[in-house]
């Protein structure tokens, strides 16, 4: 009886949406620019960014990528812990 309780009561936990800013150059490749920061957790200011770098470098393009959310309940995670 406490078990099922213990399962239904557990929160979900959500894994903060990730932004990243993918620079690519004239012939489409993708480049690694160590000096440009390119992860952002919150969208509007990623587009601020964008927009920043496109005038800043117009001889690139910028894309913005953004991640999955992941659901997890903690007895899940608990459980993999234990293997």
């Amino acid at each position: 009886m406490f078990g099922t309780l213990w399962i239904f009561t557990t929160k979900y936990y959500v894994n903060p949406t990730k932004f990243e800013i993918v620079i690519l150059d004239n012939n489409n490749k993708q480049i690694k620019n160590s000096s440009m920061r390119t992860i952002f957790k919150i969208r509007e200011v990623a587009l601020s960014y964008v927009e920043e770098y496109q005038k800043t470098f117009p001889e690139y393009s910028f894309l913005l990528k953004e991640s999955q959310l992941r659901f997890k309940r903690r007895w899940l995670s608990v459980l993999k812990n234990q293997r």
